[in-house]
């Protein structure tokens, strides 16, 4: 992706699924996937470019257009397999934009 994603989201899952298990979802969604190291995997999309990383929590962090829709894209993922997460969004001058605490 060629273009400059000028938001940041982070999203820290409370789970027992692995990181493939969330990788999984993510690609039966229609993202790209590759491993980014021995652990880590990147997913991509054409509004957002993510790292899925760590384990107890797992985060889900990276960069995502300006699009308030493109959040609501990701979170319903994660809301269809009735994950518990919390999550923030913080624009390129490091405001949070939105933001949600595990319920």
């Amino acid at each position: 992706m060629d273009e400059c994603l000028p938001h940041d989201i982070y999203i820290t899952l409370d789970t027992q699924c692995s990181r493939s298990g969330i990788n999984a979802l993510f690609t039966k969604c229609g993202w790209a996937s590759r491993m980014c190291s021995w652990t880590e995997y990147e997913i991509t999309s054409d509004f957002a470019e993510l790292v899925i990383a760590s384990e107890s929590p797992m985060l889900i962090s990276g960069g995502i257009d300006r699009d308030p829709s493109s959040v609501d894209k990701i979170l319903s993922i994660l809301d269809d397999a009735r994950l518990v997460y919390s999550f923030d969004v913080y624009d390129e001058y490091d405001s949070c934009l939105r933001s949600k605490s595990e319920s």
